[in-house]
């Protein structure tokens, strides 16, 4: 399952936990599109419960251009 947290056009903050619960009940991965979550939300990836995230450092991290962080989940 792949989804923006938060969405792009109205800023809303997708339940992540809870939709990466669905998901693996269901045998899917999670792949969080995060790019303007660095430096907004302070949570823990492992909480949450996901996968993937992908994130951007040049938004609100001031970052260089091009620059991002992934996390992926030791299974």
């Amino acid at each position: 399952m792949l989804f923006s947290a938060p969405t792009y056009k109205t800023g809303t903050m997708l339940p992540i936990k809870m939709l990466a619960e669905l998901a693996q009940e269901h045998g899917l991965i999670t792949v969080v599109d995060g790019a303007r979550v660095p430096g907004m939300f302070a949570f823990g990836y492992r909480a949450l419960g996901i996968d993937f995230f992908a994130g951007s450092c040049a938004k609100w991290q001031c970052g260089p251009a091009g620059t991002g962080v992934i996390y992926m989940r030791n299974k």
